[in-house]
């Protein structure tokens, strides 16, 4: 569920007469494809740590690009005087419904790609989300 996997498979408690593991490191490995996990042996207890390595990409906060649409006060009036200039007949002439409804859309559709084109923008994904402005 939700991606959890136990991520290691070795004894964490010894004694003189039995080894168990007790101790877990539970995450979602679907997040980190690239770890590795050793165990420490201490000598100052009968539990032994466990080491865990997250080879994280630089990548990882690289710029992406994505299509947004801009919607400006110029634009509206734009989108308006087209849609009232349109000719309307295809959609009123049909009696078949889904015709009608796909012609509306296809008239709309256009006339809204038109007034509002797709303008390709960067962003900086920040994977920190915990970190706040404060911190």
């Amino acid at each position: 569920m939700y991606n959890l996997m136990c991520i290691f498979h070795f004894p964490t408690r010894i004694n003189h007469s039995t080894a168990s593991a007790i101790d877990n490191i539970i995450f979602d490995i679907s997040q980190f494809i690239n770890y590795s996990v050793n165990p420490l042996t201490n000598d100052l207890s009968d539990h032994n740590a466990q080491i865990l390595t997250l080879n994280i990409s630089a990548h990882r906060y690289r710029e992406r690009l994505h299509f947004i649409r801009k919607i400006y006060k110029h634009t509206i009036p734009d989108f308006i005087y087209k849609l009232s200039n349109e000719s309307w007949d295809c959609v009123s002439d049909s009696e078949d419904v889904d015709l009608m409804f796909n012609s509306f859309l296809n008239i709309y559709l256009r006339i809204f790609d038109s007034s509002f084109p797709l303008i390709r923008s960067k962003s900086r994904k920040n994977k920190l989300d915990w970190l706040t402005s404060g911190i």
